[in-house]
């Protein structure tokens, strides 16, 4: 992932300012310890500075992505970790997590293959959340993500330039 890039999603219906998600003009809200969303860097420990907002280009209101826009460019190679809790929709009605995620989040065994071989990465992701002061009870979604390295974002550029200035 990108050091600069949009975290996207798409939770039909959610109300970002009911469900108190920090608005561009208050991204400090985002470090608040009961704040519904929460951008971690798991290198570190520490939380970062972040808004949401509905995707205002979005022409049909049931595809209306939740953006999620860090305050700055994400740390090079570091884990990061994002989550949301306590979500309502238009209505102010609970928005409830998907019967997947709540069966990782509380630990219910499943059938699933797939599921139950993401547990061991969830783990990991609840366990950040938890030494941040985040229970994972509370939790709608979460997931984590590594951006690239300072390497890999320029080796290859950097091959390119070289290769074309090289001496014919």
């Amino acid at each position: 992932f990108s050091p600069g890039a949009q975290i996207s999603l798409l939770i039909p219906g959610v109300d970002p300012a009911a469900s108190g998600l920090p608005p561009v003009n208050d991204v400090a809200r985002s470090l608040d310890a009961a704040s519904s969303l929460i951008l971690l860097d798991a290198d570190t420990g520490e939380r970062v500075l972040a808004w949401a907002e509905l995707d205002s280009h979005a022409e049909d209101p049931a595809r209306q992505l939740l953006l999620i826009l860090p305050a700055r460019s994400l740390a090079e190679g570091h884990r990061h970790v994002v989550a949301l809790r306590a979500l309502v929709d238009r209505a102010s009605d609970p928005i409830e997590p998907a019967a997947s995620f709540r069966a990782l989040r509380d630990g219910v065994p499943t059938s699933n293959p797939a599921i139950e071989a993401r547990r061991p990465a969830m783990e990991r992701v609840f366990a950040d959340l938890e030494a941040a002061g985040v229970p994972r009870s509370d939790l709608f979604l979460a997931w984590d993500f590594t951006v690239a390295s300072q390497r890999n974002l320029s080796e290859r550029p950097l091959h390119i330039r070289d290769d074309a200035f090289a001496p014919p």
